[in-house]
């Protein structure tokens, strides 16, 4: 069963970069081991994130984001911060609230964080039938913005031989495929997040040696994927997505470049 998650992550996100990425997914998805690190699997997930804003983008100018994630048709709302770069700098912290679509756990938890950051009134939720969530975010005045389908094949990080204990972290290796219109754009990633009390000291042994064994096949995600979503949609409504795009949809080094430049230069 799923928790209401603390108010913060830390996390390191790397790209699967290469000219097919399969093999390499199929080789990470194989890993058991990793030094003095152990990895075991948990079944695989499929996930269906939508994306939240007002007409005029209030909470992206407050580099704010607003999701709901469905597993298995079940909906989870996560509210997200701005992100910081850790001394390590190979994880990141943000602020981040994670919370099941229920009427008291949102009106504790997701009514007051919004309207504290002055985005929105949420007293659309105070009084009547509990609406759904895509309904319940049309009454706060909210649009769709993005949605992404996401793969996941999640891994548990222990110290070998410790798999008694709590893991360190979790290894969650994804394909990630956004919908734009007749386009479904996707690229693969590895994310890390530390688990329980901070052990980034661990944490970031185990990226260093994962970076190490992928060599050149792994790099740091640098942009959200809220924000490659965002450069991706602005390349289509240019007519520029397709030819953007490499073999089965795989976004290539050459489409992260793009997405790069187009974000440096506030074109998105």
């Amino acid at each position: 069963m799923r928790r209401t998650r603390e108010p913060s992550e830390t996390e390191a996100a790397l790209l699967v970069l290469a000219g097919d990425p399969v093999p390499v997914l199929r080789r990470l998805r194989n890993l058991r081991a990793l030094g003095p690190f152990s990895l075991v699997p948990r079944p695989l997930s499929v996930i269906e994130d939508r994306y939240w804003d007002t007409k005029d983008h209030i909470l992206g100018r407050k580099q704010l984001a607003l999701r709901v994630r469905e597993y298995d048709g079940d909906p989870w709302i996560t509210a997200k911060g701005p992100s910081k770069r850790t001394v390590g700098r190979k994880t990141v912290e943000r602020f981040e609230v994670e919370m099941p679509w229920q009427r008291s756990v949102v009106r504790k938890k997701l009514v007051p964080l919004l309207e504290n950051f002055g985005v929105l009134d949420a007293s659309a939720l105070e009084h009547g039938t509990w609406p759904t969530h895509r309904r319940a975010m049309t009454k706060m005045g909210l649009f769709p913005i993005q949605r992404r389908m996401t793969r996941r094949w999640p891994r548990d990080v222990f110290r070998s031989g410790r798999q008694s204990k709590a893991p360190l972290a979790e290894m969650a290796i994804d394909v990630v495929t956004y919908r734009i219109g007749s386009l479904s754009p996707k690229f693969a990633e590895v994310e890390i997040e530390m688990k329980g009390v901070p052990r980034r000291d661990a944490v970031e042994q185990f990226i260093s040696l994962l970076l190490s064994q992928e060599g050149v096949t792994l790099m740091p995600l640098r942009a959200p994927k809220l924000a490659i979503g965002r450069a991706l949609t602005s390349f289509a409504l240019n007519g520029e997505l397709a030819p953007k795009l490499g073999p089965h949809g795989w976004l290539t080094q050459n489409s992260f470049r793009a997405i790069r430049q187009a974000l440096s230069r506030g074109l998105v």
